[in-house]
């Protein structure tokens, strides 16, 4: 049998092929998170419809999160310092132009690369957020669905999403503000705060999008709904009252407890 020859292509229809979609690259921080990352990645893998890199930085596990995470993800990082350093780590490790933060309990929807892509592709976007709801696994309480939709009230009418809904962006808009600032808490609220604040002058805007993230709901019910609620409240307060991301950390996870010193990130994969 003789050997298939392979027909020329005209220089045009090549550059075609050749020529691909801006690549979404998730970043995923995590810290003993064993019990989640798996469901996380595989979700984010099973729900894009095109080829997307997942980055995963490590916050300094003591459990099997690496371990449970590594067959699915492309690159593993180590980084101490809190959720704002592993954002800074792993969005420079990331290749894509496009940039997605996720929380390691959050999962995604159907074709959310998509989605993302597409609103991202319009210029007036500067940076968008899925729509929050509770993951239903967990818990089925109608109080959650009142918090989930002041959420997206938030969201939608204050253009102040949190990073529990996904927060994405492109590599340039991300260096436009300045890059994600490597503190210990409330880097989300930071970074969105800073894109907000640009987008008035630019004439851009905060998206909410319509497809929904699945957020386990754990914290606040761990702590109770009211006294999580009230307590962001009044930590977001004090911070723009002046407060410093260190001393809002050492409140928010005890008295004893003092901000983690910043590391650089140490890539494993």
């Amino acid at each position: 049998m003789m050997p298939l020859r392979r027909k020329n292509v005209p220089s045009s229809t090549k550059k075609s092929k050749e020529k691909q979609p801006p690549r979404l690259s998730v970043i995923i921080p995590a810290h003993n998170e064993s019990a989640a990352i798996g469901r996380t990645v595989e979700k984010v893998r099973s729900a894009a419809r095109d080829p997307v890199e997942i980055v995963l930085v490590d916050g300094g596990s003591t459990d099997a999160t690496i371990e449970v995470a590594r067959p699915s993800v492309d690159v593993v990082l180590r980084a101490a310092g809190g959720r704002g350093q592993a954002l800074v780590a792993g969005a420079d490790a990331a290749t894509g132009d496009y940039l997605l933060f996720l929380h390691a309990d959050t999962l995604v929807p159907p074709d959310f690369d998509v989605a993302l892509c597409h609103a991202l592709e319009d210029p007036k976007t500067l940076l968008c957020a899925f729509t929050l709801r509770f993951d239903d696994s967990d818990n089925d309480d109608i109080l959650l669905d009142l918090v989930a939709s002041a959420a997206n009230f938030r969201a939608r009418f204050l253009h102040l999403p949190f990073g529990d809904q996904g927060l994405a962006l492109t590599r340039t808009s991300l260096e436009a503000l300045g890059g994600v600032r490597p503190i210990p808490i409330l880097e989300d609220v930071d970074l969105v705060l800073r894109a907000r604040k640009h987008a008035r002058k630019t004439r851009q805007r905060v998206a909410l999008l319509a497809p929904q993230v699945r957020t386990s709901p754990r914290r606040y019910l761990h702590s109770g709904l009211l006294k999580a609620n009230v307590l962001n409240a009044l930590l977001l307060l004090w911070w723009q009252l002046g407060a410093t991301p260190e001393a809002i950390f050492a409140t928010y996870y005890g008295a004893a407890a003092a901000a983690p010193p910043g590391a650089a990130g140490e890539k494993t994969k």
